[in-house]
């Protein structure tokens, strides 16, 4: 196989930052229901599979062979070992298009991924994808290619999530959890410009959650995936808070509700990443101000707006700047 050279990774961006997001969003319902998404997804596949026994998520080879791929590694792609009921181990690739818009290299990408891996553990590999972008014709399965008489014929299996909106009251009826994913999915994609029906389309997403019977620890988890997937103004926002709070009075949910430990988790991850951020900005102001003086006020104010992974980015260019007129043009969008 040919290799690709390495991508260089993006400057740090809000579009970038989302696509981050969405794709940790997205490994971790994966890596929480790997077996309901199977069993939603790909049926015959997941018959297969001996469920009885813990399924591992290779997370650490997964970055290693994306970034031997050149593709980097905050793509949505997953990888995980299970147990077969014949007795084999066997590798599952899943790959997510979470970006939005049709991939062209999105069957090449898949094919160096699984050419890679099998090579590489000496185990083999079935890949799986997931299509979640709103282009109705773009349905790749396969990758091929011909040199002469010598061809290449790269066949996986694929859902395209679109597809469910035709099948939406099958949605509301089944009550594996990955079904409300989609949903959640499909609602944001279509109202994702009209907060109040994207607002009540939360709403009731949440109280079909609630109703569903799931344990704490589910409800929990599709929670999370659903605040962080339904992203709405601040004032929208606290009115899905308080019709939470109301099914929450409801449902009677044991100790502590849902929301409120969801809260709690989100406060603690803020927290952390604030007090990185602010200790670093505290020690980069140091050294800046050693190298080129007092900051001016403009531009002292633009570098307290960095989040941590630009003002990393500044340490690393540091030694580089060599007046103020170099960090203003550094903090240029």
């Amino acid at each position: 196989m040919t290799s690709q050279p390495k991508r260089q990774p993006p400057r740090a961006t809000k579009k970038g930052k989302d696509r981050s997001q969405a794709d940790s969003a997205w490994k971790d319902i994966l890596s929480d229901f790997l077996q309901a998404f199977m069993i939603f997804s790909f049926s015959e596949d997941a018959d297969k599979i001996d469920w009885t026994q813990a399924y591992e998520s290779l997370d650490k080879e997964m970055v290693e062979v994306s970034e031997e791929s050149g593709f980097g590694v905050q793509s949505a792609d997953k990888l995980f070992k299970v147990h077969l009921l014949t007795g084999e181990e066997k590798l599952l690739l899943l790959h997510i298009e979470v970006q939005g818009y049709k991939d062209d290299n999105f069957a090449r990408r898949v094919y160096d991924y699984n050419d890679l891996i099998r090579r590489k553990y000496k185990l083999e590999v079935e890949s799986f994808a997931v299509l979640s972008d709103p282009d109705k014709n773009f349905r790749p399965n396969y990758y091929q290619r011909q040199s002469g008489r010598t061809r290449l014929l790269f066949e996986f299996a694929m859902i395209k999530l679109l597809d469910w909106w035709v099948r939406w009251h099958e949605l509301e009826q089944n009550e594996n959890p990955f079904a409300l994913v989609v949903m959640a999915h499909l609602k944001t994609q279509r109202l994702k410009r009209r907060p109040i029906e994207l607002k009540e389309a939360k709403i009731q997403l949440i109280r079909l959650l609630f109703a569903r019977g799931y344990t704490h620890d589910y409800v929990l988890k599709l929670l999370r995936f659903i605040v962080w997937l339904v992203k709405l103004p601040p004032a929208l926002e606290a009115e899905v808070r308080q019709e939470v709070k109301r099914l929450n009075e409801e449902v009677k949910m044991p100790y502590v509700t849902a929301w409120e430990e969801l809260a709690k988790e989100e406060g603690k991850q803020e927290g952390k990443q604030e007090g990185l951020r602010e200790g670093m900005f505290i020690l980069l102001s140091g050294q800046l101000e050693q190298r080129l003086g007092t900051i001016e006020p403009e531009l002292k104010q633009q570098l307290e707006q960095l989040n941590p992974q630009r003002l990393q980015e500044l340490g690393k260019h540091l030694f580089s700047l060599t007046s103020q007129a170099d960090l203003k043009a550094w903090l240029q969008p």
